[in-house]
């Protein structure tokens, strides 16, 4: 009997390290991928971000990416003046993402998906908050503009 509590003891005590172990090791950064992806603007970023903390979140604006200056603006105006309205972007911990790619989108309209944290404000805190683990960055296209496909010629 003495023994047969032992192994219980040992199983529970590998159960809880491993779940542990896997929280540490980015578990939590696998389970919020899960969560549905809410719907913002950038106005609601910067006017609630607590709202948002955590959350999966899609959010269009103007991209930029340069230097200490990856962010996603408001608008272009915005970007030009460097008006601050914006949105830090954090590709540190994104491999599946092209960054050389999504720097031919500086300038324009693009939707970027990923978690939102309020506290992080990026080069000079001069952001409202962050976009991290991002996984979508694209262009948003207009109804007007024909998708590109490669032909097989």
């Amino acid at each position: 009997m003495k023994d047969k509590k032992q192994i219980i003891t040992v199983a529970f005590s590998v159960l809880i390290l491993s779940v542990i172990i896997f929280l540490l090791c980015g578990g939590m950064t696998l389970f919020k991928k899960h969560h549905p992806i809410q719907e913002v603007t950038i106005i609601q970023l910067i006017a609630t971000p607590e709202k948002y903390d955590g959350q999966r979140i899609r959010v269009v604006g103007v991209g930029n990416l340069e230097f200490e200056g990856n962010a996603i603006y408001l608008s272009k105006e915005d970007l030009s003046y460097r008006i601050y309205h914006a949105v830090w972007l954090d590709f540190d911990n994104n491999t599946s993402l092209s960054y050389e790619k999504a720097k031919q989108y500086n300038g324009k309209y693009i939707i970027v998906e990923g978690i939102f944290d309020k506290d992080e404000s990026g080069h000079m805190s001069l952001f409202h908050g962050a976009i991290t683990d991002i996984t979508r960055y694209e262009l948003l296209r207009t109804e007007e503009e024909p998708v590109k496909t490669e032909s097989a010629e």
